[in-house]
């Protein structure tokens, strides 16, 4: 017998805030790492800017790198991840 829908819903969502809310996390440091575990689920989210240093004047490019992982603690199929999103922000003088 299978769950409830608003069980799966509910579980859909709170993946979807975790995952989202780390991945804001690793792209506001300038390196980070975040492993955040509820019940069986576990995500994991890498985060990388380059360079380390900029220049005091001029301009430079940047790069942000983010990877992450969801899985389980027992090795199961962890549920479908339906949507994620991430922002930026640029300060421009």
């Amino acid at each position: 017998m299978s769950a409830p829908r608003s069980s799966k819903r509910s579980r859909r969502s709170r993946i979807a805030a975790l995952t989202i809310t780390l991945l804001l996390l690793a792209a506001a440091a300038i390196a980070a790492a975040a492993v955040i575990q509820q019940g069986n689920l576990r995500i994991t989210v890498l985060g990388q800017v380059e360079p380390y240093r900029l220049p005091r004047t001029g301009t430079a490019p940047i790069a942000v790198f983010i990877a992450g992982h969801v899985g389980t603690v027992d090795g199961s199929v962890p549920p479908q991840l339906e949507k994620s999103s991430t922002a930026a922000k640029a300060a421009i003088p």
